[in-house]
């Protein structure tokens, strides 16, 4: 399925519960995660599901837009997006892409979360509330290779820390 895809990796920013989206939006006002997803995801293949690219609402710099849906159609769509209907088809992109980046959402995530190599994860630390949520992930298959906490300042309500995890065989 994943033919050529040496990196097949996720970012996600989730609270405590692993809640990471209320009302098609994101449950937190965290800048220094925007910017964080930003240098992470930067000239890089950002793959999403429908709902995200709606939230999203626009093409952001620097990357390349990859959004799986069944339902869309590509004429309602930037020019700059490419539509994908199966997650097969993200095997086309490989050549030119050693690292692919799952952006969400929940669908998407459980879908693709098998075959991932690297998880980037903002861990929040607060209970909020919303509809959406990171599936279950066993932590005992994955290592933990880097992570940098945070107290919350002025800009930033929560605490949070920035971890990298590699499947356990591939670190």
């Amino acid at each position: 399925m994943w033919a050529g895809i040496e990196r097949l990796s996720a970012i996600v920013a989730y609270d405590k519960n692993q809640l990471i989206g209320k009302e098609n939006g994101l449950p937190w006002r965290l800048p220094a995660d925007l910017k964080h997803f930003r240098e992470l995801t930067w000239q890089k293949p950002i793959v999403m599901g429908k709902n995200t690219w709606q939230s999203i609402g626009r093409v952001l710099p620097e990357r390349i837009h990859i959004v799986l849906s069944r339902t869309l159609r590509s004429e309602s769509l930037d020019s700059r997006v490419t539509l994908i209907r199966e997650l097969a088809h993200l095997s086309t992109f490989a050549a030119n892409y050693p690292e692919m980046m799952i952006i969400g959402g929940a669908q998407l995530y459980q879908a693709t979360l098998p075959y991932l190599h690297t998880l980037y994860v903002t861990e929040i630390q607060a209970e909020l509330t919303g509809d959406a949520y990171f599936p279950y992930w066993d932590k005992k298959e994955w290592q933990l290779v880097e992570s940098k906490a945070h107290q919350a300042d002025e800009l930033n309500p929560y605490p949070y820390s920035f971890q990298e995890w590699r499947r356990v065989g591939n670190v």
